[in-house]
């Protein structure tokens, strides 16, 4: 494996100084950049009275889920040593990664990029993000927890997002021709629907949770394993979530991948986000202030489900 640096990256430094920092929300500047893997980040802890970090080689929703504001983000990126054009492959996925930091209102610190000949398509890429956030040490430990009648408020996705894409790069047909189709439902062909950019709820949720009003115990970045397993997976033993599908509208685009697919609607929810990207635990008390501050932030927020007492499990009400 070798490192890989062109003389490109010196345009991105100037880019990312000028075009994309600062940022209104981001708590520091970056020194010293002086190369693109390296970054220095200089952060303002005055409004904390215990902060501690938070890192994660994962995604945000993590972060979120403690209760750690996103801070800062740095990505490695490998490349085929024969790919056809890896200034281009780098410029594009850069461009990505900065877009999607400044609607997260923190910034991209750091890259390293990489050429290697082993276990990559000629024109593919591999791509693994690392980021850092700041929260209160007494939030780690004080998180209240579940209870019978806790309601489930759901965040409206974009659509596909990344959870389910290796079901659909499988059993889709993904040709040109099929990529390439108008799809009147969509107003656009099914390969831009499928490439909606996911949507960013770390600005939302971190101003939520800077009110100070409500009680926010747990936080479901719905990926892997769909809206039913992430929803699982911040349930406590003694309790089950019921989930109305009826509660909230299911893009269109999971309805075709069901037919295409021959799956059932039931299946789908194991698989895909059907419309909710993240997911709220809170006191039924609060429902009506948290839409309202959600729907402030711009969110489309939905009562998609409650808490009840019982075996650990979700339960589809349709």
């Amino acid at each position: 494996m070798t490192e890989f640096f062109p003389d490109a990256f010196s345009d991105m430094v100037r880019v990312r100084k000028h075009g994309v920092l600062p940022l209104e929300h981001s708590a520091g500047d970056i020194l010293n950049l002086s190369r693109l893997q390296k970054g220095i980040f200089q952060t303002d802890i005055s409004g904390y009275r215990d902060p501690v970090t938070v890192s994660v080689t994962s995604s945000i929703g993590a972060k979120l889920k403690l209760g750690a504001a996103p801070m800062c983000f740095m990505h490695h990126l490998t490349l085929s040593d024969n790919h056809d054009n890896v200034q281009k492959a780098v410029k594009d996925v850069f461009s990505g990664i900065t877009t999607g930091c400044e609607r997260a209102g923190f910034p991209s610190i750091g890259m390293n990029v990489y050429e290697t000949s082993d276990q990559i398509t000629k024109n593919g890429v591999l791509l693994a993000g690392y980021c850092s956030g700041l929260a209160e040490n007494s939030t780690l430990s004080e998180t209240p927890a579940l209870e019978d009648g806790d309601m489930l408020i759901g965040l409206s996705s974009t659509g596909v997002h990344y959870s389910g894409f290796q079901f659909i790069t499988t059993h889709m047909d993904l040709s040109y021709r099929s990529l390439s189709k108008y799809i009147p439902e969509f107003s656009k062909t099914l390969g831009e629907e499928l490439l909606v950019p996911a949507r960013i709820y770390s600005r939302s949720i971190v101003q939520l949770r800077a009110c100070g009003q409500f009680h926010i115990k747990r936080v479901a970045h719905v990926v892997s394993g769909g809206l039913e397993q992430s929803i699982l997976n911040i349930l406590p033993d003694n309790l089950r979530a019921a989930v109305f599908p009826g509660h909230f509208p299911i893009p269109e685009i999971f309805n075709l991948i069901s037919s295409a697919c021959s799956i059932s609607q039931a299946e789908m929810f194991s698989m895909f986000n059907m419309g909710i990207g993240l997911v709220l635990a809170i006191p039924k008390q609060e429902v009506g202030g948290v839409f309202n501050a959600l729907i402030q932030c711009g969110e489309h927020p939905y009562a998609i489900g409650c808490c009840s007492g019982g075996e650990k499990g979700v339960d589809l009400k349709w």
